[in-house]
């Protein structure tokens, strides 16, 4: 499927493709951290005192992870675009 886009005479072209040919490093690493984050929520949930700890772990993991992420989309000038459709 195709799609052409065309908004203040910009001409975007969009492809309907897989999600991981989408998905760039930043975006592995965004989601890394998402996974991480609801592991920490799973963890409050059981409410051990192992648990818990474990999810204190994880929520330092996944804040480390967003700091890396903003970093590799700095270094490697990579942005996530936002296409708005009017009709």
């Amino acid at each position: 499927m195709f799609i052409s886009i065309n908004k203040q005479n910009q001409n975007f072209d969009l492809k309907m493709t897989s999600i991981p040919k989408l998905l760039k490093l930043k975006d592995y690493i965004t989601l890394s951290g998402t996974t991480m984050g609801i592991l920490a929520l799973i963890c409050a949930v059981i409410g051990t005192r192992y648990f818990i700890s474990l999810g204190f772990f994880f929520v330092a993991i996944s804040l480390g992870t967003d700091l890396l992420d903003g970093f590799v989309a700095r270094k490697t000038g990579t942005v996530n675009t936002v296409f708005f459709i009017y009709q």
